[in-house]
């Protein structure tokens, strides 16, 4: 049998399980070797590739899935960056984003044109590829603990601005040279770039958050985002621009809507990331002739040159940003290691030129194979450097406790927000433990109630798996709601409680008296009740009430870190009401939310303004001490009434700080605790 007459695969199935069996494999070997996934993908297609083994070839599935995953790579720039943290870094990131661009940019622009005699819009486009950078290594510095390294902030901020330098020129390129400059008005463009952007910016969010209130479907809004990535890629291309910005600024926009931790996101970055960004890397690599790369020399040449100029151009960026900004060495080498990979960008923007005729198939394995060396390059600095700054480090750190979130189920219609709520308040990108809870009173209709318990935990669990978060779920039999949900927590070791809060309009006082109090009481862990009336990426605004001498009272700083975690997630403003001391005490801890404003109040008993400031969408959430830190006096006057007064369904949230793990107080509340004083001293009305 002549098993050559068999390539390439014409069967669309047997075509398929290649390309995935790829895609499966070839990440698990590449981390093995520690071998950049980007380039191995790469490697891989150009084996399978007509130009290696000849085992497949491209058609037009395999180039509309390879285009899609093009737009994905872009749209997952957009989506990763976050306007807020960014500020962080004052103008020092901006700063850096300019020179990290201009001077690779400037430099491979010259040396394009003087050196290697190409043509003005390939030199545009080559300085566009070596100016921009994409952030490979930075799960590096996430394993090691190093994202808080000003370093590596200044990085991140500068990949932003280098690559939307990076994809306006592109476009500016596209326009202007793929008709050889035929009829091209400067100002016309101009004008619809305008028009383009403001629609995207202005119309994208609205759009997206009146689908999101109308629709509560997870799958629903996986489409919704989908179909705006296409939308948005597809009038950038028939207005003249590159479709790659488009998707950029499609997931720039709808970023505050796609919580890192949620079902949605995790459907995102599985269809993007899993399939189609690895089928656009393979179909790349069978690109390269890898005869034309090994008999041309100009390949090489043009390699040898791009790659150092743009090289040096990204060493003396991080060089100035440390002279300037006063780094140590390690922080200008996490700078540099972080910058110098040219994957994401660097492709997308080669892909379009080359589908334009604006560059020739010489310049495009040039830059295949600059993406290759340029992210072997990243890792092994960026790696080392880490290993080095985290060595520096480690006498400095303070370990920290695994944490471990319980949150208690029980109806059907509010398990979602729930669980919602709870991966918002997980630490961001870690693999967090949560327990769900369902008990059931022991009685006539136990088992009934523990079969109701079933299917609410396993709806939990459906909403944790398609976030990809570890959950257990624990149907508990027991005589004593209070008691059950104080053994589950001590069986299972929980750092944080999480509980459903009814309408306070629809319940009486004895609900909180009862419940809230007793539950605080027994569970000296952070206790967190919340009701929300709407998905929660749809809250534009948290509005946060402290009380006085709230910075005393223990678990104080975790609290607010909470709290900055559920501003970050969900991307909204955070207001703090307080007394000008307690504001001060915030700020100074610095772990609040990135978009926080500080409203300094005389009197926290006062809470008629609430009726002007709180809607619908935005969360009220009341913290204070426990009852034995404050001596049973709460400065929270009169909320029962002030919140019964409300006309609206109000999103709230009570937080009740952790308590000092004392035997002898815990018995002391627990003796202390009845079930006929007024609504929640700790929150006395």
């Amino acid at each position: 049998m002549d098993f050559q007459q068999l390539f390439p695969i014409a069967d669309p199935i047997w075509k398929c399980f290649i390309v995935i069996a790829l895609v499966l494999f070839i990440p698990f070997i590449s981390q093995r070797i520690r071998f950049p996934q980007i380039a191995g993908l790469i490697l891989a297609g150009l084996a399978v590739g007509t130009h290696g083994l000849n085992i497949i070839d491209s058609d037009d599935v395999l180039n509309m899935c390879s285009k899609i995953g093009l737009l994905f790579i872009m749209f997952f720039a957009g989506l990763d960056i976050d306007i807020e943290e960014m500020k962080k870094t004052g103008h020092w990131g901006f700063i850096f984003g300019l020179i990290t661009f201009i001077i690779p940019f400037g430099g491979c622009y010259y040396s394009c044109i003087h050196i290697l005699n190409m043509t003005v819009p390939a030199s545009l486009i080559v300085g566009c590829i070596m100016g921009s950078h994409t952030l490979i290594s930075y799960t590096i510095v996430s394993r090691y603990g190093l994202t808080k390294e000003p370093g590596v902030t200044i990085a991140v901020t500068g990949a932003l601005i280098a690559i939307l330098l990076a994809l306006v020129i592109n476009s500016f390129v596209r326009s202007a040279y793929s008709t050889d400059g035929t009829g091209f008005n400067i100002w016309l463009f101009i004008l619809k770039f305008a028009l383009y952007l403001a629609f995207v910016i202005f119309a994208f969010p609205k759009l997206t958050r009146q689908f999101f209130r109308r629709f509560g479907s997870g799958h629903a809004h996986f489409l919704f985002i989908f179909m705006m990535l296409m939308l948005s890629s597809g009038l950038a291309s028939i207005i003249g621009l590159e479709g790659i910005l488009g998707a950029f600024l499609a997931g720039l926009v709808t970023s505050r809507y796609i919580p890192q931790s949620s079902p949605l996101m995790n459907r995102i970055d599985f269809i993007g990331n899993t399939l189609f960004v690895p089928i656009f890397l393979l179909h790349t690599g069978m690109l390269i002739n890898l005869e034309e790369v090994i008999s041309n020399p100009r390949i090489l040449y043009l390699f040898g040159i791009i790659f150092a100029v743009g090289t040096i151009g990204k060493w003396l960026a991080a060089l100035i940003i440390q002279k300037i900004r006063h780094l140590d060495r390690n922080n200008r080498r996490l700078i540099f290691g972080l910058s110098e990979a040219h994957a994401a960008g660097a492709l997308a923007i080669t892909m379009g030129a080359y589908t334009l005729n604006l560059v020739d198939n010489t310049l495009l394995s040039t830059t295949i194979i600059i993406v290759l060396f340029s992210c072997i390059a990243s890792n092994i600095i960026t790696e080392r450097t880490a290993i080095s700054q985290q060595k520096i480090l480690s006498g400095k750190s303070e370990k920290t406790r695994k944490e471990r979130l319980m949150v208690l189920l029980h109806n059907p219609a509010t398990t979602a927000y729930l669980m919602d709520t709870t991966m918002a308040l997980r630490t961001p990108k870690s693999r967090t433990e949560t327990v769900g809870l369902h008990i059931t009173i022991n009685g006539e209709h136990a088992n009934k109630y523990l079969q109701a318990g079933k299917s609410v935990l396993e709806h939990a669990s459906g909403i944790a798996a398609a976030a990809d978060i570890p959950f257990t779920i624990h149907n508990r039999l027991g005589n004593n709601i209070v008691d059950s949900i104080k053994h589950a927590s001590e069986e299972y070791e929980t750092t944080d409680l999480i509980l459903g809060l009814a309408d306070i309009r629809n319940v009486t006082r004895k609900y909180y008296e009862d419940f809230i109090l007793s539950v605080t009481a027994k569970n000296r862990q952070q206790t967190i009740f919340v009701r929300i009336n709407i998905p929660i990426n749809m809250i534009r605004r948290i509005v946060v009430i402290i009380p006085e001498q709230f910075t005393l009272a223990p678990g104080f700083l975790r609290s607010i870190e909470f709290i900055g975690r559920l501003g970050s997630s969900i991307s909204c403003r955070t207001q703090f009401y307080g007394n000008e001391s307690t504001m001060n005490d915030i700020r100074s801890y610095g772990k609040s939310a990135n978009r926080t404003e500080y409203f300094p109040i005389s009197d926290t008993n006062d809470l008629g303004w609430i009726m002007d400031n709180v809607n619908k969408d935005h969360l009220l959430v009341l913290v204070g001490p426990r009852e034995d830190a404050m001596n049973g006096i709460h400065p929270f006057a009169h909320l029962y009434e002030h919140i019964q007064s409300i006309q609206i369904e109000c999103n709230m949230m009570l937080v009740f700080p952790e308590a000092e793990s004392s035997t002898n107080d815990l018995e002391t509340i627990q003796a202390t605790t009845r079930t006929d004083r007024d609504l929640l001293k700790m929150l006395r009305m």
